[in-house]
């Protein structure tokens, strides 16, 4: 895996999922995104990752590492979108 800015060392890690259903690797992950979730800011996390990935592609020098970090966050987040999907339900606030 590539160290990339999107890995958050000193965001507290939950105990909500089990290592022993996911992989050790989605398991961190998914502990980070239920702690954005529990604090309110999995939008503004969303967000600040999607606008870093369109300032990089649209700087248009960037290197092989900056690809390979960029699809690194992409599929990370396609992967918490789809969890989201089948363990959340959106609803609007009061």
């Amino acid at each position: 895996m590539i160290d990339s800015i999107f890995n958050f060392s000193s965001v507290p890690v939950t105990t909500n999922i089990s290592p022993h259903t996911e992989p050790l690797g989605d398991y961190a992950r998914l502990n980070k995104l239920i702690y954005h979730i529990e604090t309110d800011d999995y939008f503004r996390f969303l967000s600040t990752l999607l606008g870093f990935v369109e300032e990089t592609l649209a700087d248009g020098n960037h290197g092989q590492d900056d690809l390979s970090i960029q699809l690194e966050a992409i599929r990370a987040t396609r992967k918490d979108l789809a969890y989201l999907n089948d363990h959340y339900r959106i609803t609007s606030r009061p």
